[in-house]
């Protein structure tokens, strides 16, 4: 599926080509997914695996923001560079969407720039 040829998606349809724009990948308990201050050029949906986005201090400390679990999206939020790092608290499964890709998607269709945004809203 191109693109340019999505129209009018609906929930179902919108996810389905969503998906098809990802990529997965595992992930080891420990390993970084990204760090904070990264170019945030990706997004991510957990499929399996438990993660944790975390915000470093300026005393050193890491504060943990939220848990992530298979469902959740996260850096969708995140216009140019990442706010929070995302470390696998679990061996995990991620699909990873090109930001740019997705946002080519949402300008091809009002339906799915809303529910890019829904999904946005919903990861802060």
């Amino acid at each position: 599926m191109t693109i340019n040829a999505v129209i009018h998606l609906d929930q179902t349809s919108w996810k389905t080509a969503l998906s098809q724009l990802g990529a997965q990948r595992t992930v080891q308990s420990g390993q970084q997914i990204y760090e904070q201050g990264g170019e945030a050029l990706y997004a991510f949906r957990v499929e399996a695996g438990l993660g944790c986005l975390t915000k470093l201090l300026s005393d050193g400390r890491r504060q943990i923001i939220r848990f992530l679990y298979a469902g959740d999206y996260f850096g969708f939020e995140e216009p140019d560079d990442h706010s929070f790092g995302v470390h696998a608290l679990s061996p995990m499964v991620v699909t990873r969407f090109s930001k740019k890709r997705v946002a080519e998607l949402a300008e091809s269709d009002r339906l799915a720039a809303r529910h890019l945004r829904e999904m946005a809203f919903e990861a802060v």
